[in-house]
C-alpha cells in the first residue's frame, strides 16, 4: 500500500469530537424548533380565549338589548342580567354586567353597557371588558 492511500484509509470517517459537535449543534437546532412550538401554542391559546371572550360578551350584549327591547326595565335587568345559558354554554367563564343611564340630545334615555369578561390562564385570572351603548326601548341599530 502507499503512503497516500494509507492516510486516506486514516482519515476515512469522522472523529469522536466531530459527531459530538455536531450532535451539540443538532440538539441546539431541535430545542429552539421545540421552544417556537411551546410559544405557538401559548400564542394560540391566548388567541381562542380573547376571541371566545369577545363572542361571549358579543352574546350577552344581544340578550340584554333583546330583554330591553321588549320592555323589560332596567332596574329588572340590572338585578338579574338574563345570561343563564350564557353561564350553562361556557363553562370557564364568567360574565360581569354594569350599566350606566346617558341622557340623549333627543330625551331619549340611552345606556351604556359594560361586560366584563373574566377567565383563568396559566392560573391567573384574565378580564377583558367590552361597552355598547343601547337605546332604552328600541334597538339602536334599525
Amino acid at each position: 500500500m502507499s503512503g497516500a492511500a494509507r492516510e486516506r484509509a486514516g482519515e476515512a470517517g469522522f472523529s469522536l469530537i466531530e459527531v459530538v459537535v455536531a450532535l451539540g449543534v443538532l440538539m441546539l437546532g431541535i430545542g429552539s424548533v421545540l421552544a417556537l412550538f411551546a410559544s405557538a401554542t401559548a400564542a394560540h391559546r391566548r388567541a381562542v380565549h380573547q376571541t371566545q371572550a369577545a363572542e361571549l360578551a358579543e352574546w350577552a350584549i344581544a340578550d340584554i338589548e333583546s330583554a330591553i327591547t321588549r320592555g323589560a326595565e332596567l332596574e329588572e335587568v340590572v338585578s338579574a342580567p338574563p345570561l343563564e345559558v350564557l353561564r350553562r354554554d361556557w363553562p370557564g367563564y364568567r360574565v360581569e354586567v354594569s350599566f350606566l343611564p346617558i341622557a340623549g340630545e333627543t330625551g331619549e334615555d340611552e345606556i351604556l353597557l359594560r361586560i366584563g369578561v373574566i377567565w383563568m390562564s396559566a392560573g391567573r385570572e384574565v378580564r377583558r371588558d367590552y361597552q355598547q351603548i343601547l337605546a332604552r326601548r328600541s334597538s339602536i341599530r334599525d
